[in-house]
Protein backbone atom coordinates (compact mmCIF):
# COMPACT_ATOMS: atom_id res chain seq x y z
CA UNK A 1 0.00 0.00 0.00
CA UNK A 2 1.72 3.35 -0.94
CA UNK A 3 2.17 5.70 1.89
CA UNK A 4 -0.12 8.54 1.80
CA UNK A 5 1.22 12.15 1.08
CA UNK A 6 1.12 14.89 3.69
CA UNK A 7 -1.94 16.21 2.30
CA UNK A 8 -3.57 12.64 2.05
CA UNK A 9 -2.66 12.43 6.03
CA UNK A 10 -4.17 15.71 7.18
CA UNK A 11 -7.72 14.12 6.02
CA UNK A 12 -9.91 14.32 2.99
CA UNK A 13 -10.77 18.26 1.60
CA UNK A 14 -13.71 19.71 2.21
CA UNK A 15 -16.46 19.08 -0.71
CA UNK A 16 -15.79 23.08 -2.39
CA UNK A 17 -11.72 21.80 -2.56
CA UNK A 18 -13.29 18.84 -4.07
CA UNK A 19 -15.53 20.79 -6.66
CA UNK A 20 -12.05 22.82 -7.64
CA UNK A 21 -10.13 19.68 -7.96
CA UNK A 22 -12.90 18.66 -10.19
CA UNK A 23 -13.00 22.02 -12.56
CA UNK A 24 -9.59 21.57 -12.97
CA UNK A 25 -8.92 18.14 -13.56
CA UNK A 26 -11.53 18.11 -16.99
CA UNK A 27 -8.59 16.84 -19.30
CA UNK A 28 -7.62 13.57 -17.28
CA UNK A 29 -11.43 12.96 -18.03
CA UNK A 30 -11.72 13.96 -21.08
CA UNK A 31 -8.67 10.94 -21.99
CA UNK A 32 -8.69 10.00 -26.00
CA UNK A 33 -8.08 6.12 -24.67
CA UNK A 34 -11.12 5.98 -22.19
CA UNK A 35 -12.89 7.53 -25.03
CA UNK A 36 -11.29 5.25 -27.44
CA UNK A 37 -12.68 2.37 -25.39
CA UNK A 38 -16.54 3.40 -25.24
CA UNK A 39 -16.56 3.94 -28.93
CA UNK A 40 -15.64 0.14 -29.74
CA UNK A 41 -18.44 -0.34 -27.42
CA UNK A 42 -20.89 2.15 -28.55
CA UNK A 43 -20.15 1.19 -32.49
CA UNK A 44 -21.65 -2.82 -32.36
CA UNK A 45 -24.28 -1.61 -30.09
CA UNK A 46 -25.39 1.54 -32.52
CA UNK A 47 -25.36 -1.47 -35.49
CA UNK A 48 -27.46 -3.92 -33.80
CA UNK A 49 -30.29 -1.34 -32.92
CA UNK A 50 -30.09 0.21 -35.90
CA UNK A 51 -30.92 -3.38 -38.06
CA UNK A 52 -33.50 -4.64 -35.03
CA UNK A 53 -36.73 -3.99 -35.51
CA UNK A 54 -38.52 -1.09 -33.06
CA UNK A 55 -39.60 -2.61 -29.96
CA UNK A 56 -39.67 -6.24 -29.44
CA UNK A 57 -37.65 -9.12 -27.60
CA UNK A 58 -34.87 -8.61 -30.28
CA UNK A 59 -34.47 -4.67 -28.95
CA UNK A 60 -34.59 -5.63 -25.54
CA UNK A 61 -31.69 -8.40 -25.97
CA UNK A 62 -29.74 -5.09 -27.67
CA UNK A 63 -30.54 -2.99 -24.66
CA UNK A 64 -29.37 -5.84 -22.02
CA UNK A 65 -26.03 -6.56 -24.54
CA UNK A 66 -25.31 -2.72 -24.28
CA UNK A 67 -25.93 -2.25 -20.78
CA UNK A 68 -23.58 -5.34 -19.46
CA UNK A 69 -21.04 -4.04 -22.37
CA UNK A 70 -20.90 -0.71 -20.73
CA UNK A 71 -20.86 -2.11 -17.70
CA UNK A 72 -17.48 -3.67 -18.36
CA UNK A 73 -16.25 -0.87 -20.69
CA UNK A 74 -16.93 1.47 -17.48
CA UNK A 75 -14.95 -1.02 -14.99
CA UNK A 76 -11.75 -0.90 -17.06
CA UNK A 77 -11.91 3.22 -17.41
CA UNK A 78 -12.88 3.92 -13.58
CA UNK A 79 -10.31 1.32 -12.54
CA UNK A 80 -7.29 2.52 -15.15
CA UNK A 81 -8.43 6.47 -13.62
CA UNK A 82 -8.88 5.37 -10.39
CA UNK A 83 -5.12 3.91 -10.44
CA UNK A 84 -3.79 7.04 -11.95
CA UNK A 85 -5.58 9.22 -9.66
CA UNK A 86 -4.27 7.38 -6.51
CA UNK A 87 -1.00 5.83 -7.14
CA UNK A 88 -0.15 8.46 -10.06
CA UNK A 89 0.69 5.75 -12.24
CA UNK A 90 -1.51 5.03 -15.34
CA UNK A 91 -2.23 1.80 -16.18
CA UNK A 92 -1.75 0.13 -19.98
CA UNK A 93 -4.76 -2.03 -21.49
CA UNK A 94 -3.41 -5.56 -20.68
CA UNK A 95 -3.34 -4.36 -16.85
CA UNK A 96 -6.54 -2.90 -16.75
CA UNK A 97 -7.97 -5.87 -18.67
CA UNK A 98 -5.57 -7.77 -15.79
CA UNK A 99 -7.65 -6.15 -13.13
CA UNK A 100 -11.14 -6.77 -14.62
CA UNK A 101 -10.59 -10.39 -14.74
CA UNK A 102 -9.66 -10.29 -10.82
CA UNK A 103 -13.22 -7.92 -10.39
CA UNK A 104 -15.76 -8.85 -13.22
CA UNK A 105 -17.75 -11.51 -10.69
CA UNK A 106 -17.85 -8.95 -8.35
CA UNK A 107 -19.11 -6.10 -10.49
CA UNK A 108 -21.79 -7.49 -12.30
CA UNK A 109 -23.00 -9.85 -8.84
CA UNK A 110 -23.00 -6.30 -6.74
CA UNK A 111 -25.13 -4.26 -9.61
CA UNK A 112 -27.64 -7.09 -9.34
CA UNK A 113 -28.11 -6.87 -5.80
CA UNK A 114 -30.49 -4.29 -5.59
CA UNK A 115 -32.77 -5.69 -8.23
CA UNK A 116 -32.42 -8.96 -6.86
CA UNK A 117 -33.16 -7.86 -3.42
CA UNK A 118 -36.65 -6.07 -4.81
CA UNK A 119 -37.39 -9.27 -6.05
CA UNK A 120 -37.34 -11.45 -3.26
CA UNK A 121 -39.37 -8.98 -1.31
CA UNK A 122 -42.14 -8.51 -3.77
CA UNK A 123 -42.27 -12.19 -4.30
CA UNK A 124 -42.69 -12.30 -0.31
CA UNK A 125 -45.55 -10.10 -0.17
CA UNK A 126 -47.34 -11.57 -3.13
CA UNK A 127 -47.20 -15.21 -1.61
CA UNK A 128 -48.47 -13.30 1.50
CA UNK A 129 -51.15 -11.99 -0.41
CA UNK A 130 -52.38 -15.95 -1.40
CA UNK A 131 -54.19 -16.36 2.07
CA UNK A 132 -56.76 -13.89 0.34
CA UNK A 133 -58.07 -17.50 -1.45
CA UNK A 134 -58.87 -18.92 1.94
CA UNK A 135 -62.27 -18.89 1.61
CA UNK A 136 -64.24 -16.48 4.37
CA UNK A 137 -61.58 -14.98 6.21
CA UNK A 138 -58.93 -14.95 2.96
CA UNK A 139 -59.40 -11.28 2.30
CA UNK A 140 -59.56 -10.35 5.92
CA UNK A 141 -55.93 -12.12 6.88
CA UNK A 142 -54.44 -10.68 3.22
CA UNK A 143 -55.22 -7.01 4.61
CA UNK A 144 -53.78 -8.27 7.89
CA UNK A 145 -50.70 -9.40 6.24
CA UNK A 146 -50.36 -6.60 4.20
CA UNK A 147 -50.20 -3.56 6.95
CA UNK A 148 -48.58 -6.15 9.42
CA UNK A 149 -45.82 -7.39 7.03
CA UNK A 150 -46.50 -5.66 4.19
CA UNK A 151 -45.53 -2.10 5.59
CA UNK A 152 -41.73 -2.94 6.74
CA UNK A 153 -40.66 -5.02 3.50
CA UNK A 154 -42.66 -1.96 1.57
CA UNK A 155 -40.80 0.39 3.12
CA UNK A 156 -37.38 -1.61 2.92
CA UNK A 157 -37.99 -1.61 -1.07
CA UNK A 158 -38.40 1.56 -0.97
CA UNK A 159 -35.24 2.44 0.85
CA UNK A 160 -33.00 -0.45 -1.16
CA UNK A 161 -35.05 1.79 -4.75
CA UNK A 162 -33.73 5.01 -3.38
CA UNK A 163 -30.23 4.00 -2.01
CA UNK A 164 -29.36 1.19 -4.65
CA UNK A 165 -30.19 2.77 -7.80
CA UNK A 166 -28.05 5.99 -7.48
CA UNK A 167 -25.54 3.59 -5.65
CA UNK A 168 -25.03 1.89 -8.94
CA UNK A 169 -22.49 4.69 -10.04
CA UNK A 170 -20.33 3.61 -7.45
CA UNK A 171 -20.50 0.09 -7.57
CA UNK A 172 -18.26 0.35 -10.52
CA UNK A 173 -14.89 1.84 -9.04
CA UNK A 174 -15.89 0.14 -5.95
CA UNK A 175 -15.22 -2.83 -7.46
CA UNK A 176 -12.51 -2.19 -9.46
CA UNK A 177 -10.42 -0.09 -7.16
CA UNK A 178 -11.32 -1.90 -3.79
CA UNK A 179 -13.68 -5.36 -3.10
CA UNK A 180 -13.14 -8.68 -4.61
CA UNK A 181 -16.53 -9.76 -2.79
CA UNK A 182 -19.76 -8.57 -4.41
CA UNK A 183 -21.67 -8.00 -0.81
CA UNK A 184 -18.62 -5.53 0.14
CA UNK A 185 -19.09 -3.70 -3.07
CA UNK A 186 -22.74 -3.24 -2.90
CA UNK A 187 -22.66 -2.31 0.74
CA UNK A 188 -19.95 0.05 0.79
CA UNK A 189 -21.13 1.90 -2.11
CA UNK A 190 -25.02 2.00 -0.33
CA UNK A 191 -23.72 3.32 2.86
CA UNK A 192 -21.63 6.20 0.96
CA UNK A 193 -24.92 7.45 -0.45
CA UNK A 194 -26.50 7.23 2.60
CA UNK A 195 -23.75 8.62 4.91
CA UNK A 196 -22.92 11.75 2.43
CA UNK A 197 -26.22 12.15 0.26
CA UNK A 198 -25.29 15.42 -0.01
CA UNK A 199 -21.51 15.28 -1.26
CA UNK A 200 -22.90 12.59 -3.42
CA UNK A 201 -25.68 14.03 -4.96
CA UNK A 202 -23.71 17.41 -6.07
CA UNK A 203 -20.29 15.46 -7.51
CA UNK A 204 -22.86 13.56 -9.08
CA UNK A 205 -24.35 16.50 -10.96
CA UNK A 206 -21.02 17.91 -11.57
CA UNK A 207 -20.02 14.47 -13.58
CA UNK A 208 -22.76 14.55 -15.65
CA UNK A 209 -22.13 18.21 -16.48
CA UNK A 210 -18.61 16.96 -16.96
CA UNK A 211 -19.75 14.30 -19.26
CA UNK A 212 -22.55 16.45 -20.99
CA UNK A 213 -20.10 19.35 -21.99
CA UNK A 214 -17.20 16.81 -23.01
CA UNK A 215 -20.11 14.73 -24.91
CA UNK A 216 -20.98 19.04 -26.75
CA UNK A 217 -16.97 19.35 -27.39
CA UNK A 218 -17.07 16.07 -29.04
CA UNK A 219 -20.44 16.89 -30.88
CA UNK A 220 -19.06 20.23 -32.40
CA UNK A 221 -15.78 18.01 -33.32
CA UNK A 222 -18.11 15.50 -35.35
CA UNK A 223 -19.91 18.51 -37.48
CA UNK A 224 -16.80 20.07 -38.05
CA UNK A 225 -15.71 16.76 -39.51
CA UNK A 226 -18.87 16.03 -41.12
CA UNK A 227 -19.31 18.82 -42.88
CA UNK A 228 -15.62 18.99 -43.96
CA UNK A 229 -16.10 15.84 -45.65
CA UNK A 230 -19.78 16.52 -47.36
CA UNK A 231 -18.31 19.68 -48.36
CA UNK A 232 -15.74 18.04 -50.36
CA UNK A 233 -17.68 15.94 -52.24
CA UNK A 234 -20.24 18.20 -53.01
CA UNK A 235 -17.03 20.14 -54.94
CA UNK A 236 -15.78 16.84 -55.87
CA UNK A 237 -19.21 16.35 -57.81
CA UNK A 238 -19.06 19.37 -58.94
CA UNK A 239 -21.98 20.66 -57.12
CA UNK A 240 -20.82 24.74 -56.93
CA UNK A 241 -23.20 27.31 -55.31
CA UNK A 242 -24.72 28.46 -52.22
CA UNK A 243 -26.25 26.54 -50.01
CA UNK A 244 -26.58 24.87 -46.69
CA UNK A 245 -26.93 21.23 -47.52
CA UNK A 246 -23.51 19.75 -46.62
CA UNK A 247 -24.43 21.33 -43.31
CA UNK A 248 -27.81 20.23 -43.24
CA UNK A 249 -26.46 16.50 -43.82
CA UNK A 250 -23.86 17.21 -41.12
CA UNK A 251 -26.78 17.93 -38.28
CA UNK A 252 -27.84 14.66 -39.98
CA UNK A 253 -25.52 12.73 -38.62
CA UNK A 254 -26.35 10.93 -35.95
CA UNK A 255 -26.98 11.70 -32.61
CA UNK A 256 -27.00 15.36 -34.11
CA UNK A 257 -29.89 14.74 -36.09
CA UNK A 258 -31.61 16.25 -33.16
CA UNK A 259 -30.15 19.36 -33.93
CA UNK A 260 -31.28 19.44 -37.25
CA UNK A 261 -33.67 22.36 -36.96
CA UNK A 262 -30.47 24.23 -36.09
CA UNK A 263 -30.25 24.39 -40.37
CA UNK A 264 -32.98 26.90 -40.34
CA UNK A 265 -31.30 29.62 -38.88
CA UNK A 266 -29.62 29.95 -42.44
CA UNK A 267 -32.30 31.84 -43.68
CA UNK A 268 -31.89 34.41 -41.10
CA UNK A 269 -27.93 34.81 -42.11
CA UNK A 270 -27.41 38.49 -43.33
CA UNK A 271 -27.63 38.72 -47.33
CA UNK A 272 -28.63 35.45 -48.54
CA UNK A 273 -31.98 35.26 -50.44
CA UNK A 274 -34.17 32.56 -48.55
CA UNK A 275 -36.30 32.11 -51.59
CA UNK A 276 -32.45 31.19 -53.55
CA UNK A 277 -31.55 28.73 -51.04
CA UNK A 278 -32.22 25.27 -53.10
CA UNK A 279 -34.54 23.00 -51.72
CA UNK A 280 -32.58 19.67 -49.92
CA UNK A 281 -34.89 17.83 -52.79
CA UNK A 282 -33.20 19.13 -55.46
CA UNK A 283 -29.38 19.20 -54.02
CA UNK A 284 -26.77 16.46 -54.27
CA UNK A 285 -27.83 12.66 -53.17
CA UNK A 286 -24.49 12.23 -50.44
CA UNK A 287 -23.68 8.36 -50.85
CA UNK A 288 -25.39 5.83 -48.05
CA UNK A 289 -21.20 4.58 -47.45
CA UNK A 290 -20.18 8.08 -46.57
CA UNK A 291 -23.13 8.95 -44.06
CA UNK A 292 -22.79 5.43 -42.24
CA UNK A 293 -19.33 5.59 -41.96
CA UNK A 294 -20.26 9.57 -40.29
CA UNK A 295 -23.07 8.33 -38.04
CA UNK A 296 -19.96 5.74 -36.87
CA UNK A 297 -17.61 8.85 -35.96
CA UNK A 298 -20.74 10.11 -34.77
CA UNK A 299 -20.77 7.49 -32.09
CA UNK A 300 -17.62 9.48 -30.32
CA UNK A 301 -20.05 11.56 -29.08
CA UNK A 302 -21.85 9.20 -26.37
CA UNK A 303 -18.66 7.70 -26.14
CA UNK A 304 -17.05 10.33 -24.74
CA UNK A 305 -20.19 11.25 -21.79
CA UNK A 306 -20.01 7.65 -20.61
CA UNK A 307 -16.37 7.94 -20.96
CA UNK A 308 -15.96 11.10 -18.61
CA UNK A 309 -18.84 9.70 -16.47
CA UNK A 310 -16.91 6.70 -15.97
CA UNK A 311 -13.25 8.29 -14.95
CA UNK A 312 -15.12 10.95 -12.76
CA UNK A 313 -17.05 7.89 -10.80
CA UNK A 314 -13.46 7.04 -9.66
CA UNK A 315 -12.97 10.22 -8.10
CA UNK A 316 -15.91 10.49 -6.35
CA UNK A 317 -15.71 7.35 -5.04
CA UNK A 318 -12.45 7.87 -3.40
CA UNK A 319 -13.62 11.30 -2.25
CA UNK A 320 -16.37 9.88 -0.75
CA UNK A 321 -14.21 7.06 0.90
CA UNK A 322 -11.81 9.01 2.33
CA UNK A 323 -14.61 11.48 3.97
CA UNK A 324 -16.56 8.25 5.01
CA UNK A 325 -13.86 5.59 6.05
CA UNK A 326 -10.54 8.23 6.51
CA UNK A 327 -8.55 5.76 3.56
CA UNK A 328 -6.49 7.94 1.07
CA UNK A 329 -6.98 7.60 -2.49
CA UNK A 330 -3.73 6.12 -2.20
CA UNK A 331 -4.54 3.09 -0.46
CA UNK A 332 -5.85 1.26 -3.84
CA UNK A 333 -4.51 -2.16 -2.90
CA UNK A 334 -5.90 -4.28 0.23
CA UNK A 335 -2.60 -6.32 2.12
CA UNK A 336 -4.46 -9.58 1.36
CA UNK A 337 -4.16 -8.82 -2.05
CA UNK A 338 -1.39 -8.49 -4.92
CA UNK A 339 -1.46 -7.77 -8.86
CA UNK A 340 1.53 -9.41 -10.42
CA UNK A 341 1.87 -6.23 -13.35
CA UNK A 342 4.82 -7.85 -15.48
CA UNK A 343 3.48 -12.05 -15.42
Amino acid sequence: MTNTTDNEAGGAPRLPEQLREFLSSFNSSWNPGYIGLFWVAVIPVYILWSVTATGGVARAVVMTLAALLFLAVSCLVSGAAGWKYGQKRPLTLRQSLRLFRARARSLFLAVLFTPLAVSVLLAVLSLGCLVALIPGVGKTLAVIWLVVAGLPLGAIVGCLLLLGVPAVFLMVPAAALDFPDPFDVASRAISYVRGRPLSFLVLLAFSVVRGLFAALLTAVFVFLVAATLLTVYRLSSFQFGWDCEAFREALSVWPLSSLSSLCSCCDALPGVDAARLPDASSTVDFPRALTFALDLVGCLVPASFLATLSSSSSRVYLYLRWRFDQEPPSALVRPDETFQWDE
